[in-house]
């Protein structure tokens, strides 16, 4: 599950709603592994509603290519806590797996945040959901800004919010490239979010549906998987739609446990099943598969956040199936380029399996202990 943001902003009811199942507010433990991302020189506090980017020559780290047996491509784009002093950042970086080297692409200055990351299907623009400190432009309000891969540019608000009070967070890239799609709540009066979507770059954004957030589209982009809440019981539903919110139905999950908390959906390439995280059963014990992959005393699980794995269900409903054993805090997952792989982001580092659930092998070891998202590219 994924636990409430850290307190790098001011609004951190906020974050703890949009970080879905929330369960607590926990600081960050300041990276000590060798293989943590570097950071580079903090940027300045920007003046206007552009965000300023890397430096042009961002400082690379190298870590050790664990998984170099496997013979991997591609890059993955993922989210990552650095601590400078009594300083927090959050950097947006790119790992190349076919060398080990990681450079930051974007970076927040102190007290900003990034709730997520999501990569264009071309690869050469990303979308962030951002929330500059607050003595910016729009400080402490989280919403989407734009900046090409590279960072050679810096991050532009896509779209002013048309409330001071408006979050926009959880965004997706549609596979087509054509729209984005977010998660929207107004911490004026909270209440349930709301999924939006909007015509990248420049269209207006447009509410899809109430009571509904964790967006995720088929391969093809014609259907939406997405989570509801029931305030009264606190019990997450699966639903399916169009990709314009239309035609909602419930997936129906059964069996003799039914986690209360569900998260992170997404569909399998052959769009016949959804991929979701939840709780384990309380009867069943924590592997503690991280351990074997991470080193033990590396997972924590009295911090107060509900560990969890990953299931998998048929788009139709039915018993859900525990793919993993892990008893991890925050994840998200996506899968890779050739669908061979499942990459997966969460506060104990970033991992990679089968889409059974086997072969986990640990690419990132530390991300600074928050909860974040990760993108396999080409």
């Amino acid at each position: 599950m994924r636990p409430k943001t850290p307190p790098l902003l001011v609004s951190l009811a906020i974050g703890s709603l949009l970080a879905g199942c929330s369960i607590n507010i926990s600081t960050p433990v300041p990276p000590t592994s060798a293989a943590a991302v570097t950071p580079q020189q903090p940027v300045a506090v920007p003046t206007s509603q552009q965000i300023a980017a890397p430096s042009p020559q961002p400082m690379v780290t190298t870590i050790p290519m664990t998984w170099s047996s496997l013979h991997l491509g591609g890059r993955l784009i993922f989210t990552a806590g650095i601590y400078i002093g009594n300083d927090g950042y959050i950097d947006v970086s790119s790992l190349d797996l076919a060398t080990g080297a990681i450079e930051p692409i974007f970076q927040t200055p102190d007290a900003g945040w990034v709730d997520s990351a999501a990569v264009s299907p071309d690869g050469t623009q990303m979308v962030i959901s951002y929330a500059p400190p607050v003595s910016a432009p729009h400080g402490g309000q989280e919403t989407l800004y734009a900046l090409p891969t590279d960072g050679s540019k810096p991050a532009q608000l896509l779209f002013p919010p048309a409330d001071p009070k408006d979050q926009n967070a959880q965004v997706v890239w549609a596979p087509d490239g054509k729209n984005l799609y977010f998660a929207h709540m107004n911490y004026h009066s909270p209440g349930p979010l709301s999924i939006w979507r909007v015509a990248y770059p420049d269209g207006a954004p447009q509410k899809l549906l109430d009571n509904a957030y964790w967006p995720r589209l088929s391969d093809d982009a014609t259907r939406l998987t997405y989570v509801t809440l029931d305030p009264q019981t606190g019990q997450n539903y699966l639903y399916v739609a169009n990709a314009d919110g239309t035609g909602a139905l419930e997936v129906p999950v059964q069996g003799p446990y039914i986690s209360n908390v569900i998260d992170v959906p997404m569909f399998s390439p052959d769009g016949q099943s959804i991929l979701f995280s939840a709780q384990d059963p309380p009867q069943s014990s924590i592997l503690r598969g991280l351990d074997s992959i991470l080193g033990a005393g590396l997972v924590h699980l009295s911090d107060g956040s509900i560990p969890s794995d990953w299931w998998s269900v048929p788009i139709t409903g039915g018993a859900p199936k525990q793919l993993t054993h892990l008893g991890a805090l925050s994840l998200y997952g996506g899968y890779s380029p050739d669908k061979q792989y499942i990459v997966s982001s969460s506060v104990n580092g970033i991992f990679i399996m089968r889409p059974d659930g086997s072969s986990l092998t640990m690419i990132v070891p530390d991300i600074g202990g928050i909860p974040g998202t990760v993108q396999w590219i080409p």
